[in-house]
């Protein structure tokens, strides 16, 4: 078969390509040619079939749904994170609706991702996923914890990770964030009812909370046994050893609680030196 006589067959068969490129699903596919030229006409007839464009297309085609699916992963987690605020504000004020519909969009949030999960590289899909199940936990958790240190009310039982449909490290890590959402909160409360409570009251609430915080502090440190030293993805795609990072999580936790203990202590000295100094009734 003469030159001209091949790049005129060769011309077909890339208008029948070019008709096929408009169909989306063939893009995504593999592009696979039925016979191939003879050797001395190869690189000629690749070059003018177009193919160099259709696999550039490709690969642009690859290229853009990647950066979709990691926007649509990035959109969920803030939208988690988002909801996650806000349901913990709307707790604080009571706002039950406000916070049924925060915990909706938190739910929503997961399920989005779930969709799309499949498609980004397993680190990243597991990064996000642990983020947002994260933000789950510590929501639950918080409300478990400022609501027995403020108002005394002790839950029959704590959920579990089952419950929960998530997995160790964002139950742990979700939970130290919760205590320490919990303790910021609780400052809060403080300041804002400062007229309200006298200082009897105020450091009645600081034991309260330390109380509560140990008790979370010990149930952490029993899952915190069974773990052996292994690696997990983390944020920004380090890696690094699980069982030393929720170490160091848990002696910040510890710091926190001895801080809040030496600021009770202040209190409670400074309290009774002030009523050794108060003048006695003849």
């Amino acid at each position: 078969m003469s030159t001209d006589k091949e790049r005129e067959v060769y011309s077909q068969d890339v208008q029948e390509i070019l008709d096929a490129a408009a169909d989306e699903d063939f893009l995504e596919g593999d592009l696979e040619l039925e016979e191939e030229p003879e050797e001395d006409t190869l690189e000629t007839a690749f070059w003018d079939s177009g193919l160099v464009w259709q696999g550039r297309h490709g690969v642009e085609s690859f290229a853009e749904r990647r950066r979709r699916t990691y926007g649509r992963s990035w959109g969920a987690l803030h939208k988690a994170v988002d909801a996650s605020k806000e349901a913990i504000e709307a707790h604080l004020r009571g706002d039950e609706v406000i916070y049924v519909y925060a915990m909706n969009d938190l739910y929503e949030a997961r399920e989005e991702f779930t969709e799309i999960k499949g498609d980004l590289p397993p680190d990243r899909a597991r990064e996000v996923q642990f983020q947002i199940d994260q933000e789950m936990v510590e929501v639950k958790f918080f409300t478990l914890i400022y609501d027995e240190a403020v108002w005394g009310e002790k839950p029959e039982r704590l959920p579990r990770m089952q419950d929960l449909d998530v997995e160790p490290e964002a139950y742990l890590f979700g939970i130290i964030d919760a205590v320490s959402e919990a303790a910021k909160s609780l400052v809060e409360y403080l300041y804002s009812t400062e007229d309200s409570l006298d200082a009897i009251d105020r450091i009645n609430l600081r034991r309260d909370f330390i109380r509560v915080a140990e008790e979370y502090l010990e149930y952490l440190e029993q899952y915190f046994k069974h773990f052996p030293p292994y690696v997990i993805p983390n944020e920004g795609d380090r890696r690094r050893n699980f069982r030393s990072n929720l170490k160091s999580k848990l002696y910040g936790l510890k710091r926190m609680i001895f801080l809040k203990k030496e600021k009770v202590t202040d209190l409670e000295d400074a309290l009774a030196l002030q009523q050794a100094t108060w003048p006695t009734s003849s």
